[in-house]
């Protein structure tokens, strides 16, 4: 009989018969590249972009493939489950189960050009804003903190490249970030001429509080995407991220340093502006941010740091919405990840469910109440709760359709 793999991302578990492991993050994303393009390989710069999100070198990615292969041996998996594919990367031997390996993407790799877009009129200006999205204003747009991207293009041959790549990824990311709950981005095209201009006089001239300062740059023979996200007042750069540049950069990466930008932005305070967010108390705060960036990592060890400073905060501030939404998210996933006892998914829905009474608009609580769900085996609640959430959270798509297919199997 033919040994099937089967992947589930909401619980990052890979199954083999009747065998079972669960991978941490960086093993399983890889492991699900693979199993999406199986039996076709992938390629070193794919797998560098989907599972790191950054430049890291070959023998990184070696030493992971090792890892993950000896996770599935341990399941019973042969030793050629992955093999070499020579010059180009690797790829998985061992088919995808149909039904329930589905939770996975399905989405090939894409290594075909993006779609051309309409350039040539702001390339050689020296700024040219565009408002991206428009949204209901159910955010307090007055509040709202205003990103605007700079679009930088340092190559020796500009001429040489297509440049709809570069200004497609440049739109994307403004794109995403206005889908941030409390921001509003711009996407602008420029000349070098803007390396010139000083940060604080171009956030007064757009009337823009963040500034994020987007180069495509060469180096050692490689283009490299630079990203600063510098503040429009001080200049203090507050976040700042490489990446190898390809044709599926926007694809990969800047989903990833969206990612980096919220908890930068959320560390500094800047995307909780009304009064009733955030507390009075400093060290409440402090411990927030502290439990949001363990978080970023959600290894068991971490979350269960994570939700003991959240413990003390809640205690100090039992009027920190965010800090029991938060609470709510973390216990969730030391259920859903790490198995953790069950009986915990309602403390998870009594803390979720508290904090939207308290604020009812944040998108984050909604994604909170939804883990809590899925925790406690709703998952059709769960489902509703991601899609309402996903209005103003980019990073959802890929868990709602994991949902769906799940839930769709079970009515099979």
């Amino acid at each position: 009989m033919t040994i099937e793999i089967e992947l589930d991302p909401l619980k990052q578990t890979v199954r083999l018969g009747e065998a079972e492991t669960k991978l941490p993050d960086y093993s399983f994303r890889l492991l699900e590249l693979l199993t999406s393009n199986a039996p076709n390989p992938v390629h070193f710069d794919d797998i560098e972009s989907a599972v790191w999100g950054a430049q890291v070198t070959r023998e990184t990615i070696k030493q992971r493939v090792r890892l993950v292969r000896k996770a599935l041996a341990e399941i019973g998996a042969p030793a050629d489950a992955i093999v070499a594919a020579h010059g180009v990367g690797y790829r998985l031997t061992i088919p995808p189960r149909q039904l329930r390996g589905h939770f996975g993407s399905t989405a090939p790799v894409k290594r075909s050009r993006l779609s051309p877009v309409i350039i040539a009129f702001g390339f050689v200006a020296l700024i040219f804003a565009t408002v991206l999205l428009a949204r209901p204003d159910t955010n307090n747009r007055k509040d709202s903190v205003r990103i605007a991207v700079l679009n930088e293009l340092a190559i020796r041959d500009p001429e040489q490249f297509d440049k709809s790549l570069w200004f497609d990824a440049n739109r994307r990311l403004a794109g995403q970030l206005s889908q941030l709950q409390g921001v509003d981005a711009l996407a602008t095209l420029s000349s070098g001429a803007i390396s010139s201009v000083r940060a604080r006089d171009i956030a007064k001239d757009l009337s823009t509080d963040i500034i994020i300062s987007s180069a495509l740059i060469e180096r050692n023979g490689d283009k490299i995407a630079s990203y600063q996200l510098i503040h429009g007042l001080t200049e203090e750069i507050l976040w700042a991220d490489e990446y190898r540049f390809s044709e599926n950069f926007a694809e990969r990466a800047v989903p990833h340093f969206v990612r980096n930008v919220k908890l930068a932005l959320a560390r500094n305070g800047a995307l909780f502006q009304r009064a009733s967010a955030l507390s009075a108390d400093s060290f409440s705060r402090d411990a927030f941010f502290e439990a949001l960036e363990l978080s970023a990592m959600p290894s068991e060890l971490n979350l269960n740091a994570a939700i003991a400073k959240l413990d003390s905060v809640i205690e100090r501030d039992g009027s920190f919405a965010l800090a029991r939404g938060l609470r709510a998210q973390l216990t969730a996933d030391l259920i859903i990840r790490h198995g953790a006892s069950s009986e915990r998914a309602a403390d998870a829905l009594r803390d979720a469910r508290a904090a939207i009474a308290q604020e009812p608009a944040f998108a984050e609580l909604k994604y909170a109440l939804a883990r809590a769900e899925l925790a406690a085996g709703d998952d059709h609640a769960a489902l509703a709760h991601l899609q309402e959430a996903s209005h103003y959270l980019p990073f959802l798509d890929r868990d709602i359709q994991a949902l769906e297919k799940r839930i769709a199997w079970i009515v099979e």
